[in-house]
């Protein structure tokens, strides 16, 4: 329209990238630019992508801001690098706290090679606007600040914000692998503390089958009724089998299966794994 301001090409191009199907309102948001974003309002954004650590600090300054008249109505927060995860996004626990608190219709939150900074292990109760239950809540190589693994109470930390998780997907690594050395784990543990969860999946390269029992400790097999198991070795299958033998009462479907060479074998399955595992 004559005298009114053009967006850069290639802000314009990065919205057009993410309009999706409907045409009337934008589907997705790739977090572009501030300017943008606050001149949006008429539009409703399912689907929120925040890919790297600039488009981050834009959004939350965007949230802190308290000037403008702009809502999101996300159901879907992607927050985290794309694949192949060229490198990782710091978040602290305040930042993602402030984040939960002002999507308030977040349904499924996704977060990708984050490195998880939380100063207290074990967070205060997030405020009455935070969402209390997520349908789906995936964590793909989450680290933490300082070490190059993430221990249980920094799990804890990061779970406790919420009520109740319909799925649960964890993926990890050797270089990210989870530490249950730490006393604070524990205490988690005891006090039970942890949310309801319905299903769990865990792909994992290296895996201890203490996770598994300081998750049952703390409550998480109390309903859940799916748990899917993706290990690297028989030798950890087995030891897995073991510990869900014990703990999973209300499991209705569960599966393990082997990672061999970098190609999934779903040969395995649960009951020939706790065949093997009553033979040893």
């Amino acid at each position: 329209m004559p005298g009114s301001s053009q967006l850069p090409i290639s802000t314009t191009l990065g919205i057009i990238d993410h309009l999706g199907d409907d045409p009337v309102s934008l589907f997705t948001c790739s977090l572009v630019c501030l300017s943008w974003m606050t001149r949006s309002r008429a539009h409703t954004f399912y689907h929120l992508v925040v890919d790297d650590a600039a488009r981050l600090r834009t959004l939350l300054g965007l949230l802190r801001g308290g000037t403008h008249s702009f809502r999101f109505c996300t159901r879907e927060l992607y927050l985290g690098a794309q694949w192949p995860f060229p490198e990782h996004m710091d978040l602290s626990r305040d930042d993602f706290i402030l984040l939960l608190a002002s999507l308030p219709t977040l349904q499924a939150l996704t977060l990708a090679n984050i490195r998880w900074s939380a100063d207290t292990p074990l967070p205060l109760a997030c405020t009455p606007h935070t969402p209390r239950h997520l349908s789906t809540l995936r964590l793909y190589h989450l680290h933490a600040a300082g070490s190059a693994a993430l221990g249980m109470a920094h799990l804890s930390s990061l779970l406790r914000l919420f009520s109740g998780i319909g799925a649960l997907d964890m993926l990890y690594d050797a270089d990210a692998a989870f530490s249950t050395d730490d006393a604070p784990a524990h205490a988690c543990a005891k006090v039970r503390a942890l949310p309801a969860l319905g299903e769990l999946t865990l792909l994992c390269s290296r895996a201890k089958p203490r996770i598994i029992r300081w998750l049952a400790n703390a409550g998480v097999f109390d309903g859940l009724e799916s748990l899917q198991l993706w290990l690297a070795d028989e030798e950890a299958a087995v030891a897995f089998g073991r510990v869900v033998r014990a703990s999973g009462k209300s499991l209705k479907t569960l599966g393990i299966y082997l990672i061999r060479e970098g190609m999934l074998d779903a040969t395995r399955e649960y009951q020939a794994a706790l065949r093997l595992s009553s033979s040893r």
